[in-house]
């Protein structure tokens, strides 16, 4: 399965007039940041895609054990994800952002990655 290929900024990526593809570990890797920035909703198409950082985890007193719920159910929809080896969610209180790091296996190989997301809400 390919995936174009988006740059740093999340863009797609164009160079020399043509657009370029990803596949196999690398499009699983740009396909998981992708599922865990998409906001509940945001995509037009099927408004039933996304995380409801609004509803469950920009909240006064998120609940853990359903965070934990919906971040390894958005990861485990990722096409080419078997398992989550390890998933850790952290508030930096000073930037009032959460940190996602991730370590899930595709059928290509492991995935790790670390994202911020948004601003955090509380209450």
């Amino acid at each position: 399965m390919l995936d174009i290929r988006l740059n740093e900024k999340w863009d797609l990526d164009y160079r020399d007039g043509g657009l370029f593809f990803v596949s196999g570990v690398a499009r699983v890797a740009q396909q998981v940041k992708q599922a865990l920035l998409i906001l509940l909703g945001e995509y037009f198409l099927d408004t039933r895609i996304g995380i409801p950082y609004r509803e469950a985890v920009w909240v006064k007193n998120p609940q853990p054990t359903l965070l934990r719920t919906i971040f390894t159910e958005t990861l485990l929809a990722v096409e080419g994800v078997t398992r989550v080896v390890d998933l850790r969610l952290a508030v930096d209180d000073a930037t009032r952002r959460l940190f996602i790091t991730a370590v899930v296996e595709s059928r290509y190989g492991e995935v790790k990655v670390r994202l911020p997301v948004k601003e955090v809400k509380h209450g």
